[in-house]
């Protein structure tokens, strides 16, 4: 046997998770599969959110550090007047001149 049947996997025709452990086939109701897995998460103080409310708190925030991103990246200001090495300042008008 593969070991893709050791843990249960869902069969959504008999809308139950499987499992085969041995000679032993495990067949949970989609019921009581929630249930369990509710209060598992319960038992370990996770709270249990959807994959879109997941995905949509992710892309939130990444949306809130583009956003940050994009201040810092438009403050030229800011970057004029730092005094590093890694930063070069270079006239455009010495340029245009030549």
């Amino acid at each position: 046997m593969d070991d893709y049947w050791k843990q249960l996997r869902w069969i959504a025709n008999r809308r139950a998770w499987v499992a085969i452990s041995g000679d032993i086939k495990i067949i949970v109701s989609e019921n009581t599969y929630d249930q369990h897995l509710k209060a598992h998460f319960a038992r370990l103080g996770v709270g249990r959110q959807t994959w879109y409310k997941i995905m949509q708190d992710a892309h939130d925030e990444w949306q809130r550090q583009r956003d940050i991103t994009a201040q810092l990246e438009t403050d030229l200001d800011y970057w004029q007047n730092l005094k590093e090495p890694g930063i070069q300042l270079i006239s455009l008008v010495q340029l245009s001149k030549k």
